[in-house]
């Protein structure tokens, strides 16, 4: 049995970003985490308000949506 592949092939210029400054804005969200169900209060350069708190982000041992 044949299968027919395309192999797509790119080819990428090498280039240097001049030096040059950004401003970050770091914001405090204040909110109820998604996974502990725990007011929380989370620094973060996010545009947006993140879902869970910085204690349990992953935590298996400290979420409950790791057991889902």
């Amino acid at each position: 049995m044949k299968t027919n592949q395309v192999i797509k092939t790119e080819e990428y210029k090498q280039y240097t970003v001049r030096e040059h400054q950004r401003r970050l804005f770091k914001r405090v969200y204040k909110f109820v985490c998604a996974g502990c169900d725990r007011k929380v209060e989370r620094e973060t350069y996010a545009v947006c308000c993140p879902s869970y708190g910085n204690k349990c982000n992953g935590k298996k041992s400290d979420c409950r949506r790791a057991n889902n």
